[in-house]
């Protein structure tokens, strides 16, 4: 479980975060860090973190705290890499990874999830709550939204695995609400108060995504999929002037490489966009820019996902 875990990651996050060298060395060192969590937190302390604590909007300022807040975001940065990369696929028709690299369709990620929920998250009430609803294949409409043929999926069909995860995780917004209010009955909100509180709990809403809604009020899912990758993946939407990538020392010889670099992966991707996303020279040029424009940062200076209160 640990081993494919680990191997989702490798094909599913941005390289932006510069967290590969560390997947592959615990991938490389899988029956040593197996035995305990002393041996797994004494590979991981080998490698300098760039941030050790979790964001503002997770952590809300208290240390130690927005780890499943932290988690949620993981997840969504995956199932959106997913798409992005295609399972994997894209890293392999660009060269960029080896061919026998583990390739997983939108259902093997999603299994990948679930097996991880069940044998490693800490809290246990969690981790039953979701195998539970993931095991129900008419929930969320799993089985017959989530394709197992990563050879023959369409754009459509690699982007679902991030909206059913964005629905999943709206429904356990809701059911957290609705348990928090049962239980402190003396303060429980009339029924009005209460659509309103669930509505707010829902994400996105209305203030940080208008066109996510159909005129009639319902999701607009191929906006939601925008949204998504706006939020949590890097590549997405790249702005310079707003530095969404990398922070960086503008007065030294890496920030002015680090300049030239976002330019090149700029200029890649709107021709990519323009003459279409499978071209494997093209995926590799972008990623292969992608990587140098982590390495040119250096320790420290990237950035993940834009912040999201969750």
């Amino acid at each position: 479980v640990l081993r494919n875990w680990l191997d989702l990651l490798s094909v599913s996050l941005p390289p932006e975060w510069a967290l590969h060298k560390l997947i592959s060395k615990l991938q490389k060192n899988i029956d040593v860090i197996s035995k305990g969590p002393s041996n797994m937190s004494e590979v991981v302390e080998t490698y300098k973190m760039p941030r050790a604590s979790f964001s503002p909007s997770c952590s809300r300022h208290n240390k130690g705290e927005g780890f499943s807040c932290g988690f949620w975001k993981l997840l969504h940065t995956a199932t959106v890499g997913i798409a992005e990369l295609r399972g994997g696929l894209s890293l392999v028709d660009a060269d960029f990874v080896h061919v026998n690299t583990k390739i997983y369709s939108p259902i093997d990620a999603a299994d990948s999830i679930r097996d991880y929920m069940q044998h490693f998250y800490a809290c246990s009430d969690c981790s039953m709550h979701f195998v539970t609803t993931y095991d129900n294949c008419e929930n969320n409409r799993r089985c017959d939204r989530l394709t197992d043929n990563e050879e023959e999926a369409t754009p459509a069909d690699w982007k679902e695995l991030a909206l059913w995860l964005w629905e999943f995780h709206n429904d356990v917004s809701i059911r957290v609400l609705k348990e928090r209010n049962e239980s402190d009955r003396k303060n429980l909100p009339n029924p009005d108060a209460m659509i309103k509180k669930e509505v707010e709990a829902l994400w996105p809403d209305l203030n940080n995504c208008l066109i996510c809604f159909d005129e009639d009020g319902s999701w607009d899912e191929a906006e939601v999929f925008n949204m998504l990758e706006d939020t949590y993946w890097a590549e997405a939407k790249i702005s310079p002037a707003k530095d969404l990538l990398l922070m960086y020392d503008d007065e030294t010889t890496n920030g002015v490489l680090v300049s030239m670099l976002i330019f090149v992966v700029v200029f890649l991707l709107i021709v990519r966009n323009l003459v279409g996303g499978q071209s494997a020279t093209i995926q590799r040029s972008v990623l292969l820019a992608r990587s140098a424009m982590v390495s040119a940062a250096g320790p420290g200076k990237h950035r993940g996902p834009k912040e999201r209160s969750a």
